[in-house]
């Protein structure tokens, strides 16, 4: 008997043993697949979080710290952590975001929004996340996610639209008439276009190609249409012209122009004229 229960107990400490090494087995493959997913994420440079929905405890990767200039230790593990550095004017829109993706009205979490850095500047981030556990009534209980910079690209985007106000406010403003022709036809003109060319409104001009405003005869005898294919030709290959043009005015007038074309990049022409007649 005493034999017996030696050997019972034996084969009970065997597994045991063997139900130890399993859950050992079984826990390094799970540090190795989150290893595995970390890399993945924070490879490309972005920021992983890990929020518990019931306690609003945050885990930040060291590589989301560092996104925003702090080390390890200087950042917390709280919701609070990340909330209380969204750009105030953000921070309301953000939520919206989150409660629609919580309350089932979009498929995944995804805001963009400044966050404030250690050195007191702004950074602009993609912030995108998913529940990956729920309750019982499918209530999200725990989120992961990520931020990645896009910093550079909102710079670059608020730099282009400066520039492009820039551009329409010289367009608009200029006391020079400016047009702009694309695929040969006339698809915007400034005021001071319509005033030289003596028309009312920009639907007289837009729309249109050069040789419809001005269907006469130029001073190298060759017709509108003609010198207008030959200069739409030039301008494609030296991507800057300038000639002079016989334009006939609203009322059929004659008016001697001075014309500069320029290509820009997206194969729009800009059309600068100058009144030459009395140098004529």
């Amino acid at each position: 008997v005493t034999q017996k229960n030696e050997d019972n107990e034996i084969t009970h400490f065997i597994g045991y043993i063997s139900d130890i090494t399993s859950l050992k087995e079984q826990e390094q493959k799970l540090k190795e697949s989150e290893l595995r997913w970390k890399f993945a994420i924070e490879g490309n440079g972005d920021g992983l979080w890990d929020w518990n929905l019931e306690d609003d405890s945050v885990f930040f990767s060291t590589e989301w710290k560092r996104m925003f200039g702090f080390e390890d230790h200087e950042i917390q593990g709280s919701l609070e952590e990340w909330s209380k550095r969204v750009h105030p004017k953000q921070i309301e829109q953000v939520y919206n975001d989150i409660n629609a993706y919580l309350d089932g009205k979009t498929d995944i979490y995804r805001n963009e929004h400044q966050v404030l850095c250690k050195d007191g500047s702004y950074k602009w981030v993609l912030d995108r996340g998913v529940a990956i556990a729920r309750d019982e009534n499918n209530k999200p209980l725990r989120m992961i996610g990520t931020h990645s910079d896009i910093d550079q690209q909102k710079n670059l985007q608020s730099q282009l639209l400066e520039s492009k106000q820039r551009f329409k406010n010289i367009f608009q403003f200029s006391p020079d008439p400016i047009l702009i022709i694309e695929d040969g036809v006339f698809v915007e003109c400034n005021e001071a276009a319509l005033q030289m060319m003596k028309v009312p409104t920009k639907e007289d001009i837009v729309g249109k190609n050069p040789n419809e405003i001005s269907p006469t005869m130029q001073a190298d005898g060759k017709s509108s249409i003609e010198k207008e294919q030959e200069n739409l030709k030039k301008v494609f290959k030296d991507g800057s012209i300038q000639f002079e043009w016989l334009h006939l005015d609203h009322y059929g007038d004659e008016l001697h122009v001075e014309v500069t074309l320029t290509l820009f990049a997206d194969n729009k022409i800009y059309v600068q004229w100058k009144d030459i007649s009395d140098k004529r």
